[in-house]
C-alpha cells in the first residue's frame, strides 16, 4: 500500500441556516450610523481646519503675488472633495501639497463611510 504525506481525505459537509426575514428599519438617522460620534466630531473639526488653512493660504499667497485667484473657494474645495467633485489644481506648491493630503483624507473617509453604509454592518 502506497501512502503519501500530502494526501488527505476530503469530507464534504453542508450547513444551512434558517432565519426570519429581517424588518427594514429606515430612518433619517441611518445616515449617521456608519460612524461613531467621535468620528463625526473629528470630521467636522477637520473640515473647519481645512477651510481655514485653504483660505489662509490663499490670502497669504495672493498678498505675496504667488497666486492670483483660485478657481474655487475654500468651502467649495473642502466640501467638493467629500462629494467627489472635480476641481482645478492650484498652481502654488504649498496648496498642491495640502490638496493632495486632503484628497487622500477624503477618499479614505468617504470609502469607509460608503462601505459601511452599503453593507449595513455598524
Amino acid at each position: 500500500m502506497l501512502l503519501c504525506s500530502y494526501c488527505y481525505p476530503i469530507s464534504w459537509e453542508w450547513l444551512t441556516f434558517a432565519t426570519a426575514i429581517p424588518k427594514a428599519s429606515l430612518s433619517w438617522e441611518a445616515v449617521f450610523w456608519p460612524y461613531s460620534q467621535e468620528v463625526w466630531v473629528y470630521t467636522v473639526v477637520s473640515i473647519l481646519l481645512a477651510m481655514l488653512v485653504t483660505w489662509g493660504s490663499e490670502v497669504i499667497l495672493r498678498r505675496m503675488g504667488a497666486q492670483k485667484e483660485l478657481p474655487w473657494t475654500a468651502a467649495e474645495f473642502v466640501f467638493g472633495t467629500f462629494l467627489e467633485q472635480s476641481f482645478r489644481a492650484p498652481s502654488a506648491t504649498s496648496l498642491r501639497v495640502f490638496a493632495s493630503v486632503w484628497l487622500i483624507f477624503g477618499i479614505v473617509l468617504g470609502t469607509g463611510y460608503k462601505s459601511k453604509l452599503v453593507t449595513g454592518k455598524f
